[in-house]
């Protein structure tokens, strides 16, 4: 707990609220605006408005945080030979990757919360006739436990390239293909490598409507556990041979 306390104490001399707060903000009012305009197309109310405002913020501003997030968590460590003092610790390997993965997907958890704020709110606003769907609740939590993937890959990717804006980089392209991935119908079983992605699609094209069985279900939780851990066990093994 020490140590993730010290991770946030980090990112507090960062300007990560910024991107946190306004790139959200940013997917709602366009989304938003878009509805307005298109009224007579977008019939379904609130579906309509999460289908404009979700669309490029799960395809493009979620996976863009994702890897700012990880990105400005190593980035410290790599100025200064703040990585070798951090590995000159009493912490192990792996307590040192899980704090940085649980200050990253905490923090993402809370821009979830933010962004699903914003929703709910614009949508009152809108005065819509039909009930507002709290069950996107739910399935947003599964697209942020997906992601836990991204998160690890990132990670990995932050810990390796010292420069800051590549892994940033590589996050945006991350989320674009990702997408394009799951929305192809020549190799069926990748979107299930991409958990989250297929799920944010579900999301934007099917809510309130998606299905997935129990296979599908074992398939995205067993594949996401599976490369998961994969990650992490390869930034533990790099700061190992870091210190030999």
């Amino acid at each position: 707990m020490n140590l993730y306390k010290a991770e946030l104490q980090k990112l507090k001399r960062s300007k990560l609220w910024l991107p946190l707060l306004l790139l959200p903000l940013l997917a709602i009012s366009y989304g938003a605006i878009n509805y307005t305009f298109n009224k007579e197309i977008l019939t379904r109310e609130w579906i309509s408005l999460w289908t404009q405002v979700f669309l490029f913020y799960g395809a493009f501003f979620y996976p863009f945080i994702i890897g700012l997030i990880a990105a400005l968590v190593w980035h410290n460590e790599h100025k200064k030979n703040g990585l070798r003092l951090i590995l000159s610790s009493a912490y192990t390997f792996k307590q040192i990757i899980t704090s940085k993965l649980l200050v990253i997907f905490s923090l993402l958890t809370g821009l979830q919360i933010y962004f699903l704020i914003l929703y709910y709110l614009v949508g009152s606003f809108m005065h819509f006739k039909t009930q507002a769907p709290f069950d996107l609740i739910a399935w947003l939590g599964l697209v942020t436990l997906l992601s836990l993937v991204q998160v690890a890959l990132q990670s990995f990717l932050s810990l390796r390239i010292k420069n800051f804006s590549v892994p940033v980089l590589l996050a945006l392209v991350y989320g674009l293909t990702s997408f394009m991935a799951c929305a192809q119908n020549k190799l069926p079983e990748l979107p299930y490598l991409l958990g989250s992605a297929k799920l944010s699609l579900a999301m934007n094209n099917e809510f309130p409507n998606i299905q997935f069985n129990l296979i599908e279900w074992g398939k995205l939780f067993g594949w996401a556990s599976v490369l998961t851990i994969i990650l992490v066990t390869l930034q533990i093994n790099y700061l190992k041979k870091l210190t030999h």
